[in-house]
């Protein structure tokens, strides 16, 4: 089909930036021992080192939950 009149072409594009207001991701460690305690230790070890990590972004104590 040929268009006889003329021809409106109509193109939309939108977009919006804005900074990111909210991220959320999970993590876990795993440890093992010869007793419960050991592990837990380990554990309370690998957890502190995952929560400076994360300080270290900045990111706000009551934006933490473990």
């Amino acid at each position: 089909m040929t268009a006889t009149a003329p021809v409106v072409d109509l193109n939309i594009y939108e977009s919006i930036d804005s900074k990111p207001d909210m991220a959320s991701f999970s993590v876990g460690v795993e440890s093992r021992g010869a007793t419960a305690e050991e592990a837990l230790n380990a554990n309370s070890v690998q957890m502190a080192a995952v929560l400076k990590a994360v300080k270290a972004y900045k990111v706000a104590d009551k934006d933490v939950q473990t």
